[in-house]
């Protein structure tokens, strides 16, 4: 499975995410005309609603929330202020298939005894949904399954001595078996694609390593962390950053936190959870001791950390490097407790007071995730122009490498510069007049690449010692600076 970067190493789709459904979404797009970035955005604002639609299906179906509380809590979902500050990773926008993925689940656990076809109808797009979410976005379909995972082991330490509820799970297992036997085939021959693609890959480049892991471990301020541009806390969270120094970066991966509301509401519904002792539902009492303890597992508490035991012993947990992450995937089970903590304080007060503290109490929560930065910057148009502007490559050139840099502007500091300053233009080139480049950057890279650091005198040196051991014919460069594409000897 081979990229149009990287040439010609091999099986460099598994360097990253297959991002599988992006591309479904991205071709009916392109397929109509509309270009590749604009393209882009609208396949983004696709996944936003099927986040939207989702999670008003959990509220309305599954809590049983009123209508307004539902549309005000899908709305806090899609607008969530980290993913939004973490846009230019387009994949973790797919933190949106969670509710899906949950509302699947919980139709088909309800029609499975009672419904066949229609469970067996449920189960099977279900399990089609999860393989392809697998193979498009590992990260957070690996979240989910962590997060999920911690719920359940406390489910079965909160039921380790009642023997009704495991009899009921045994018999809704036999009478849900014909659903049960469609739909587990269906997702272990979905998961196939991901093994081919992804097992080859791992062999070649191995694993992230664990020093570098524990260097993207949140702290336990950083769930506070919405950035420096959102519109209520930007100011404080700058200020606080200038007092706290490195424990609270404005910037990078560490900026993945939630606003104080939904934070607030959430810790609102734990807290009454924990304390209604007469609630039979063990599954809502795991959930609101489990989700925080996931979090809790991945802090690093002034060095020290219980995520190694994760890393060791957790299936997937070594291809996980950006634990942070984690953080920005909590917005849908604590956007979900936030709506259960509103229910609790303004449903069924239908007194004016409370009408009007639970209209202002709405505004507010939508404002504070607003944020007035810009993540990513490019303009369709200028880009598009600046492609075709560059004109054809010459006839015989088969696969092409950078020169330089577009405008000889740099991107971020020098070390960020080195690595995607020409790398990210090659890749965006090469997809666009679908020639190979030997340029490219990913979460892994091809054993024996180094073609990085386009400003220093060696990187010439670099290019040439790499074609010569590739025996790599035809091939030209584009001098992005100049525009120039140039036939090499």
């Amino acid at each position: 499975m081979r990229t149009l970067f990287f040439y010609p190493a091999r099986d460099t789709l598994g360097y990253n995410d297959g991002y599988f459904i992006y591309g479904v979404i991205f071709s009916i797009w392109r397929g109509i005309g509309i270009n590749p970035f604009i393209s882009s955005d609208l396949t983004n604002i696709v996944i936003k609603i099927i986040g939207f639609v989702s999670f008003f299906l959990i509220s309305f179906r599954i809590f049983r929330c009123p209508l307004p509380i539902g549309v005000l809590f899908s709305m806090i979902f899609t607008l969530t202020n980290s993913t939004y500050v973490n846009a230019y990773h387009a994949q973790l926008l797919s933190v949106s298939f969670a509710p899906l993925i949950t509302i699947l689940a919980y139709e088909f656990i309800k029609s499975a005894p009672s419904n066949k076809f229609k469970s067996c109808l449920i189960g099977c797009f279900l399990a089609i949904l999860f393989d392809c979410w697998l193979i498009s976005t590992f990260y957070t379909i690996w979240f989910f399954v962590y997060g999920s995972s911690i719920c359940f082991f406390i489910f079965l330490l909160l039921n380790i001595k009642n023997t009704n509820i495991f009899n009921e799970l045994l018999i809704w297992a036999k009478e849900s078996f014909i659903p049960i036997a469609v739909t587990i085939p269906t997702l272990i021959i979905g998961i196939i694609p991901f093994w081919h693609v992804y097992h080859f890959t791992s062999r070649a480049v191995g694993m992230h390593p664990l020093s570098e892991v524990q260097s993207y471990l949140p702290s336990l301020i950083d769930i506070i962390n919405v950035g420096p541009n959102n519109i209520v806390y930007g100011h404080f969270i700058t200020s606080l950053s200038l007092f706290l120094g490195d424990s609270l970066p404005i910037q990078g991966e560490k900026v993945m936190g939630l606003p104080f509301g939904i934070l607030l509401l959430s810790i609102i519904f734990i807290i009454k959870t924990m304390k209604n002792r007469k609630l039979e539902n063990k599954l809502i009492i795991s959930l609101a001791i489990g989700v925080p303890i996931s979090w809790f597992i991945t802090i690093s508490f002034y060095g020290h950390n219980v995520w190694r035991l994760l890393y060791k012993y957790f299936p997937g947990a070594v291809a996980v490097r950006v634990i942070s992450r984690y953080e920005l995937f909590l917005s849908f089970p604590l956007t979900i407790f936030a709506m259960l903590g509103f229910c609790f304080l303004f449903k069924n007060k239908n007194t004016p007071l409370y009408i009007l503290l639970g209209v202002i109490v709405s505004g507010f929560l939508i404002t504070e995730e607003i944020n007035r930065g810009w993540p990513l910057g490019l303009m369709p148009h200028t880009e598009m122009l600046r492609l075709q502007q560059i004109g054809v490559p010459p006839k015989n050139c088969k696969v092409f490498y950078v020169l330089n840099s577009r405008n000889g502007e740099m991107y971020g500091d020098a070390g960020t510069d080195s690595i995607y300053g020409n790398n990210v233009d090659a890749m965006i080139i090469a997809e666009y007049f679908r020639l190979p480049t030997i340029n490219g950057t990913d979460s892994f890279m091809p054993p024996g690449w180094n073609i990085n650091g386009y400003r220093y005198p060696d990187y010439k040196n670099k290019i040439d010692e790499y074609i010569n051991k590739n025996n790599i014919k035809n091939i030209c460069s584009l001098d992005l600076y100049r525009m120039v594409w140039k036939n090499t000897p």
